[in-house]
């Protein structure tokens, strides 16, 4: 596995232990192995935010993420449970849509016994029919 990977690991672990969200979620989005930004779930509220003011970390680390292109990066999206083990952090149908109109194409999410990696094309399609 390359080293980068390991960094946005890292980086999105680390960010989930940040959160004081009952649900502890960090992002990382890395472009090789420099950082473009990072987030984690929130009670802040923000314009865009899904609803009754939560911010998912795949969102906050978008928002973040403004001033760089972001074709070609990686996100890397981590949940840690009370017991400070992983546990499933694929993104929701809205953050994949939002992911994919950035032109991430490479999804790291955790689960609960390692690392699932995804690959997203410009014609998928992740809002709810």
């Amino acid at each position: 596995m390359s080293k980068h990977l390991n960094i946005g690991k890292v980086i999105a672990v680390a960010e989930a232990l940040k959160s004081t969200h009952r649900f502890r979620v960090g992002c990382a989005i890395m472009a090789g192995r420099r950082e473009q930004s990072r987030g984690r779930n929130s009670y802040k509220t923000h314009p865009a935010a899904f609803r009754r003011g939560k911010t998912h970390a795949e969102h906050s680390a978008l928002i973040k993420a403004h001033k760089h292109a972001l074709d070609g990066s990686t996100l890397f999206v981590a949940r840690i449970t009370k017991a400070h083990t992983l546990a499933i952090a694929k993104p929701c149908n809205r953050c994949m849509e939002l992911i994919l109109a950035k032109g991430i194409r490479d999804i790291v999410y955790s689960v609960a016994d390692g690392w699932e990696e995804i690959r997203i094309n410009k014609t998928d399609s992740f809002m709810e029919k």
